[in-house]
């Protein structure tokens, strides 16, 4: 510190800060006194007096001294105020009467009306029995539930919303509560998932008879370069790739089992750790052991698969896989025809709610149903039979066509033969003499059994159509009409209201 003052700059440096901070508080104090003034500044000043002692307002004099306190407030004389005297109002008094008790009448309680269905209660009653069926052609003992009944109500006939002939009942079989699992049995239910033989609906969909295999048999038996077959498998697989993995899926559990060994065959089982070095991807590896896997190893139904089919539920072959201890499973299962409630309804709406019916529970493929084709009939275009006595031609967009039952019968209700006219209205010819056409045929000898209008809407979408369905039989046995893709109008069917088939 002392070497610092020794120099002389540096004590000019220090005088010269002294200085300039001595005058800076020196004008600052200045300058603010200057400008100080009573109304911005606070006053403290309470003239030595801290107590705070109010007086009223109302004694308030005008010479006092500017100040926070009313101390020099000076109270003014008190005035008296007198108050007037009071008089009493006057009161009018009305006497009271004399009140009599009136006694109400009773009211009678009312009740909420409760709205009674007009039909009583029908409870559906099931019974049990056991009896014998056939599973898979095996007659085995079973517990049978039998349908619910059926019961029309009034209400339902009220409002014609039941067929008044011959009123529909959807489930109509009985339901099979358990069954006899015999050896026999699980043998037939085995076989069927491994081949799927002819006359089972999955024909074709076994583990060991399906596509896939049939294509891997013709390409690796006998084959010389078994790598090089396998990669014209794994190029044929990529082509439909979706059904190529579908179909590996079926074994992939087993494939993927240390397992799958014991399930080849004797040749392949000795081949297969050389071969395994030399497969170039797993997908070949998969084709391989499954075109080397012996069906005859295949014994046993996985133990979901036989807790199903005691309650009568057996395999379905399309979804059969092999699970990873080589035992059969799948991923669904069904019960025999007579006990399926889908399939019987379909097969019952078929045989016996169609005028040209057939004994099958598959419906109609599109194709069919364009060309008005029915299982079980033959189709025949006699058109040119009724052009002349009917005044038109077949270049009119009419056709008129014969169907006759390839097996004749003598059921009640059934028909062996029936005419269909069947009319194209986007031809403007059928469209204009459709109406006096139809009249006419209902005249004929030999009735019209089924009406087809098709391309309704496909000239235009306002095209009436209602003139022609009012011209219809009042009982048509079968009608089919096509509406067209470009047309949304259906107001013309309120003309079939009260048709009736």
């Amino acid at each position: 510190m002392v070497y610092f003052f020794k120099k002389k700059k540096n004590k000019i440096l220090m005088y010269a800060l002294l200085a300039s901070l001595a005058t800076s508080l020196s004008f600052g104090s200045v300058i603010y006194y200057s400008i100080s003034d009573a109304n911005i500044s606070f006053e403290t000043s309470s003239n030595g007096i801290t107590d705070a002692e109010l007086t009223p307002i109302n004694n308030a004099t005008n010479d006092a001294v500017v100040s926070n306190r009313d101390n020099k407030l000076k109270p003014n004389p008190e005035k008296i105020i007198k108050e007037s005297e009071k008089q009493e109002p006057n009161k009018l008094i009305i006497p009271k009467k004399e009140e009599k008790e009136i006694k109400e009448a009773a009211n009678p309680e009312i009740k909420p009306e409760i709205n009674k269905p007009q039909s009583r209660t029908i409870r559906h009653t099931t019974s049990r029995s056991k009896t014998k069926i056939s599973i898979n052609g095996v007659e085995v003992e079973a517990e049978i539930e039998g349908s619910a009944g059926f019961h029309v109500h009034d209400q339902d006939r009220t409002r014609r919303i039941t067929n008044p002939t011959k009123p529909y009942q959807n489930h109509t079989v009985g339901k099979i509560i358990s069954i006899e699992v015999t050896e026999e049995l699980k043998k037939s239910v085995l076989n069927n998932a491994l081949v799927a033989p002819d006359g089972h609906e999955d024909k074709g969909a076994g583990l060991f008879n399906n596509t896939l295999m049939q294509v891997f048999d013709s390409e690796l038996n006998g084959a010389f370069d078994v790598i090089k077959a396998l990669e014209t498998l794994e190029e044929i697989g990529k082509v439909n790739s979706d059904f190529f993995k579908n179909n590996i899926e079926r074994y992939q559990k087993l494939l993927d089992s240390p397992k799958v060994v014991d399930f080849l065959k004797e040749n392949a089982k000795k081949k297969y750790p050389e071969l395994k070095t030399k497969f170039k991807t797993k997908t070949q590896e998969y084709i391989w052991l499954i075109h080397n896997l012996d069906k005859s190893k295949f014994t046993t139904i996985a133990s979901r698969s036989e807790k199903y089919l005691k309650e009568g539920l057996t395999i379905s072959p399309r979804n059969a896989f092999i699970n990873e201890n080589g035992e059969i499973d799948s991923h669904s299962w069904g019960p025999p025809a007579q006990f399926n409630t889908v399939t019987s309804r379909m097969q019952r709406d078929n045989s016996e709610y169609r005028i040209f019916d057939y004994d099958a529970w598959q419906t109609r493929t599109p194709g069919d149903i364009d060309a008005g084709n029915f299982p079980g009939w033959k189709k025949e275009n006699v058109t040119s039979q009724f052009t002349s006595k009917f005044n038109f031609s077949e270049n009119d967009g009419i056709t008129v066509t014969r169907l006759t039952r390839e097996k004749q019968t003598n059921a009640k209700d059934k028909i062996n033969t029936g005419l269909v006219l069947e009319l194209d209205v986007s031809n403007p010819n059928a469209y204009k003499k459709a109406k006096n056409l139809i009249n006419k045929f209902k005249t004929n000898d030999e009735k019209i059994t089924s009406y087809r209008i098709k391309n309704m809407g496909e000239v235009d979408t306002s095209q009436s159509f209602k003139q022609i369905l009012d011209e219809l039989p009042n009982e048509i046995p079968q009608l089919e009409l096509f509406f067209s893709d470009k047309a949304t109008n259906t107001a013309s069917l309120i003309a079939l209201e009260n048709k009736k088939n």
